[in-house]
């Protein structure tokens, strides 16, 4: 089983001001941002998870300059050709200063996913994704 991000598809609404807000380190994470005020690291845990089996997704990041919230967070995977998502919704778990885990997730069938990390603040909604490639 081979999961590896092929391409970051990067998306924000409403960009508010910018705030100071560090994004915290995560050893072998991925990056995402979206060239402005959004940004993240996040990692698969196991690194390579496999159909089937669930898996947890650690992370931690801004949204519009702001330290994500785990009030109005959301994560979720999605296979656009296939429309429909996980069967699973995640449980989210605040593991440490800005940083997240979200807990029960699982890829059931082999194709392109869409990983969705989704913030809400007074500002707008930010919107970062990225797409796994699930063999």
């Amino acid at each position: 089983m081979i999961v590896r991000t092929s391409l970051a598809t990067i998306g924000a609404l409403l960009v508010g001001v910018a705030q100071a807000c560090e994004v915290p380190v995560l050893a072998n994470a991925h990056s995402l941002a979206d060239g402005n005020t959004s940004s993240m690291a996040w990692r698969f845990v196991p690194p390579q998870p496999k159909i089937g089996e669930f898996f947890a997704v650690e992370f931690g990041g801004c949204a519009m300059g702001i330290p994500f919230d785990a009030a109005t967070l959301r994560i979720d995977a999605i296979m656009p050709a296939h429309r429909h998502g996980m069967n699973f919704r995640p449980k989210l778990v605040d593991i440490g200063p800005g940083l997240y885990r979200a807990e029960g997730m699982m890829f059931h069938m082999p194709g392109l996913w869409q990983l969705s990390f989704e913030q809400r603040t007074a500002a707008g909604v930010m919107r970062l994704t990225t797409d796994i490639v699930v063999e």
